[in-house]
C-alpha cells in the first residue's frame, strides 16, 4: 500500500524525493506518538519523514473525531489509507474514501470528520513545523 501511496504522490509532484516509504513505520523513527486535541474523538499522529523538503505523517483516529478549522502554511497532501475522511473547505465538502489523496494549498482552511475509524498519511511540502499551524 505505502508504495502504491509513493506513486501517485509523485505523479503529483514531481518535488517528492525518493523516500522508502514501504520501510518506514514508527518503529523505524525516533519521532513520538503525538496525541493530538480534537473537537472530538481521538487522534494519534506519529512522524514517519522529516526533512526540509517534505514531512510525512501517519494519523490514527477514532470514530467520530473531528479535527477542528486549521490551516497549514505547506502545501497538504491527505491520503486515506483506511476508513473515511470527510474534508470541509469553504463551500466544498470531500467525502474521501480508502486510496483517494486530497490536496490542500497552503492557506487554505479547512476541517475535518471521520465517521468510522481511519488512518491517514499527511504528506507536507515542504516540512512541516507541525499541526496545527494556525
Amino acid at each position: 500500500m505505502a508504495s502504491d501511496i509513493l506513486t501517485h504522490l509523485r505523479a503529483l509532484t514531481p518535488r517528492l524525493p525518493s523516500v522508502p516509504f514501504a520501510s518506514l513505520s514508527p518503529a523505524h523513527t525516533r519521532a513520538p506518538v503525538v496525541s493530538v486535541t480534537m473537537d472530538e474523538g481521538s487522534c494519534k499522529m506519529v512522524g514517519l519523514y522529516q526533512q526540509p523538503e517534505l514531512s510525512v505523517a501517519l494519523a490514527t483516529l477514532t470514530a467520530g473525531a473531528r479535527v477542528a478549522s486549521h490551516y497549514h502554511k505547506e502545501t497538504e497532501y491527505l491520503l486515506v489509507i483506511s476508513g473515511r475522511m470527510i474534508v470541509h473547505r469553504g463551500d466544498c465538502v470531500d467525502d474521501m474514501q480508502v486510496g483517494k489523496i486530497l490536496v490542500l494549498v497552503p492557506g487554505e482552511v479547512h476541517w475535518a470528520e471521520f465517521p468510522s475509524d481511519s488512518r491517514i498519511l499527511a504528506v507536507t511540502i515542504p516540512q512541516s513545523r507541525g499541526y496545527p499551524d494556525a
